[in-house]
């Protein structure tokens, strides 16, 4: 019996689920959190002066500072200081690498900033335009109040991130 082509659909249907079901279980590429960044971080318009998707070029200082957080996951370092001076993209670095951490290190995150009336500010300006313009974090975030969401907390589900104001020893217990 010879079967003309394109006289079963139900099979091209099966292939088509079979691709979009593997794509589901295909790992991510592991990337530097520097090129992770210009792959999946978009700035807000209103929010820098240079909005669109993330650029190394823009500030290629920062590119080892990034990626300095990937070297210490690695060789197994407690953490990386960043001693910065305003107005040189440091803090959107530190988002882009936690965001990168969230897709690829899941865990709490704790953002100290200067002072507790900032915090909330920083958290509705940046990390919420931060997890709205990245798909990957998107389908993580856990929104609305029925999830515990406040302003300067940042559900995932399978971690969050907290913007905290530093002046108080209180706020960081």
């Amino acid at each position: 019996m010879k079967i003309a082509p394109g006289s079963l659909p139900h099979l091209q249907h099966e292939r088509e689920l079979y691709r979009a079901f593997s794509d589901l279980l295909r790992p991510l590429d592991i990337l530097k959190p520097s090129v992770f960044a210009e792959r999946h971080r978009v700035l807000k318009e209103g929010t820098t002066f240079r909005p669109g998707l993330w650029s190394n070029d823009v500030f290629p200082y920062l590119v080892d500072v990034m990626d300095a957080v990937d070297e210490a996951l690695r060789l197994g370092k407690k953490g990386v200081v960043l001693m910065k001076s305003g107005q040189g993209g440091g803090s959107e670095a530190i988002i882009n690498v936690m965001c990168w951490l969230e897709v690829y290190h899941p865990g709490a995150v704790l953002y100290l900033i200067s002072k507790d009336e900032l915090a909330k500010e920083f958290a509705f300006e940046r990390f919420a335009p931060a997890i709205e313009f990245c798909d990957l974090l998107k389908k993580k975030a856990l929104q609305g109040r029925g999830n515990r969401e406040l302003v300067h907390i940042k559900r995932f589900s399978d971690g969050k991130w907290v913007v905290q104001g530093g002046r108080s020893a209180n706020n960081l217990q």
